[in-house]
């Protein structure tokens, strides 16, 4: 029984990317002649294209926190460090913070199934 008929959704393909963890090409060739769904290339130091989801998945469990939210803690120092030359009162820059910080944190913390260390907020306050 397929997806469509048992959920009633129909999937987006030309939206829908698939994430494969092989190091065999071999497969990997296999895999894109046989699906319809575009691959997700793995990001490299030279290769900084944008995840799709901004949440990079990896192997151990033990490493999510390192490959997200320390990207996070860099994401948000560098949107503030943007926003600190603004001139606006105060209330507007909360209001920076609830449309653009806010939501991207509320989704990585939703999404990602970790404790997150009380380190990583209190590294975020004092910077």
């Amino acid at each position: 029984m397929s997806l469509v008929k048992v959920a009633r959704y129909k999937i987006n393909i030309q939206k829908s990317v698939a994430f494969v963890y092989t190091n065999n090409n071999y497969q990997k060739a296999k895999l894109r002649k046989q699906s319809h769904l575009q691959l997700h290339q793995k990001q490299n130091k030279t290769n900084k294209q944008k995840n799709p989801l901004e949440i990079n998945l990896t192997k151990e469990i033990k490493d999510l926190y390192l490959e997200n939210y320390k990207t996070q803690k860099k994401e948000i120092e560098e949107d503030t460090n943007k926003w600190k030359h603004i001139l606006c009162s105060w209330i507007e820059r909360i209001n920076i913070v609830k449309m653009f910080i806010l939501p991207k944190a509320i989704f990585r913390f939703n999404t990602i199934p970790i404790r997150t260390p009380m380190a990583f907020f209190t590294e975020l306050e004092q910077s």
